[in-house]
């Protein structure tokens, strides 16, 4: 079989695009179409590459598709594989389902959520033969949109930045942490973590400082895959908060964090008992005091607190929870060899 993904590289692991080196790794021929290229902001992150990039919107738009297009024409695929799309007009999809036999989504975000989607994305999700997601309590939308099959497809840890062996950590760096864009919604949760020594870090912390103690918090920018997960490792507790505006009932977090060794306290939701047993594997909180609870007593609780990060590093470690084994669901549902 012959792949197309269209895809780009937020890699910071050293890897250009682990997605195609699954795909290659289980024997298929591949070519990534990496539609950042053609931004501005590509070649570096500045408020004029920004301005640019929303002033030359449309154009950038056309030559995607343009593009696109061709490569499709030069190429003969047998499957293509967009993850997200927000770029791709609905007539490029007509064009493409022409010369290509399968064309799938697959969408970690929710694409109802304007920050994440965009008109072409909404007006093309009918076009796809199938939409992968791990968001399975969006289907009723997605059937209302016209989508005919929409499968399950779970998130996955980052296996080139995991380890082998759980930690033993000897020193911690943080007592607890959180990782994570700013929002109104985690800003009253971590509230209730006044006085005990938090570090937070992510895009737009900076602009609440006053609303903080700043005896009890730690603000920082925004940190790297490979900085990330070596601070998961080294903090006693790692907070996991879902993004209200994104509907999260899971996230990438996680996984991310239990990968490494890492003790996660996370907001409860019914969705994360399908993989991990809360007390046992994960520690989960439905309010600021039971948050703020539970942070006293697992900092006073260094055993039982490695026993559970130990039994969540192992769930995540030997189970199916790789990008490997997320391809190997995508290509269990594409009905041709």
């Amino acid at each position: 079989m012959r792949v197309l993904v269209y895809e780009t590289n937020f890699s910071s692991s050293g890897i250009d695009y682990p997605i195609r080196d699954v795909f290659m790794a289980l024997g298929y021929e591949v070519v990534m179409f990496d539609w950042k290229l053609y931004f501005f902001t590509n070649g570096k992150l500045s408020l004029t590459n920004r301005l640019k990039d929303r002033l030359f919107k449309s154009l950038i738009y056309k030559r995607i598709n343009r593009d696109l297009i061709n490569v499709v024409i030069n190429g003969e695929f047998d499957l293509l594989l967009v993850m997200r799309g927000e770029h791709i007009y609905p007539e490029t999809i007509d064009f493409i389902k022409k010369k290509i036999k399968m064309i799938v989504n697959w969408n970690t975000d929710d694409v109802f959520n304007q920050l994440n989607s965009s008109k072409y994305l909404l007006a093309s999700l009918h076009k796809y033969d199938i939409h992968f997601t791990p968001r399975m309590h969006l289907k009723d939308e997605y059937i209302d949109r016209g989508v005919k099959s929409i499968k399950q497809v779970n998130w996955y840890y980052k296996e080139e930045l995991s380890i082998s062996e759980f930690p033993i950590i000897n020193s911690y760096t943080a007592d607890i942490s959180f990782i994570g864009s700013m929002s109104n919604y985690r800003l009253e949760y971590l509230k209730y973590l006044r006085n005990l020594n938090c570090e937070i870090y992510g895009w737009g912390w900076e602009r609440v400082k006053e609303k903080f103690n700043s005896n009890s918090f730690s603000l920082n920018g925004p940190i790297g895959q490979k900085e990330m997960l070596e601070h998961f490792k080294k903090t006693k507790i790692n907070i996991n908060i879902m993004t209200l505006e994104n509907r999260d009932k899971t996230n990438l977090r996680l996984f991310d964090i239990p990968s490494v060794g890492g003790f996660q306290l996370c907001e409860r939701t019914d969705e994360i008992f399908d993989f991990f047993r809360e007390d046992k594997e994960i520690v989960c909180f439905s309010s600021g005091d039971e948050l703020r609870e539970k942070s006293l007593f697992y900092l006073k609780n260094d055993r039982l607190r490695n026993q559970i990060a130990k039994a969540g590093f192992e769930k995540v470690i030997k189970g199916n929870y790789t990008l490997k084994d997320s391809v190997l669901q995508i290509l269990k549902e594409i009905p041709f060899k």
